[in-house]
């Protein structure tokens, strides 16, 4: 008998998580570049940056994935601080 996943909890496409990328042109760059190749989920991670700069790149992440259609839920963020109360980005616990 095969074990099905819920539906509920399937993730349907390609699935990325940022670099860890002090600059926020390049950050946008790179994310750009992976959702138009056909990206839908994005986890966000940042681990070098202070919590001002988290949530700067983390609204840009928002804005660029919105762009591209993906809703809130396809915008993951870590639990850092401020970004993990970025409204309109799931949160997740790594």
């Amino acid at each position: 008998m095969t074990k099905r996943t819920n539906p509920a909890y399937a993730i349907e496409g390609v699935y990325a998580v940022t670099p860890d990328c002090i600059d926020t042109t390049d950050l946008l760059r790179r994310a750009r570049l992976a959702l138009t190749g056909g990206v839908r989920i994005l986890q966000y991670r940042n681990k070098s940056s202070g919590a001002p700069q988290r949530l700067e790149q983390a609204r840009a992440l928002r804005k660029l994935t919105h762009e591209f259609g993906i809703t809130n839920s396809g915008l993951l963020a870590l639990p850092q601080g401020e970004v993990s109360s970025l409204q309109g980005a799931a949160t997740v616990q790594t």
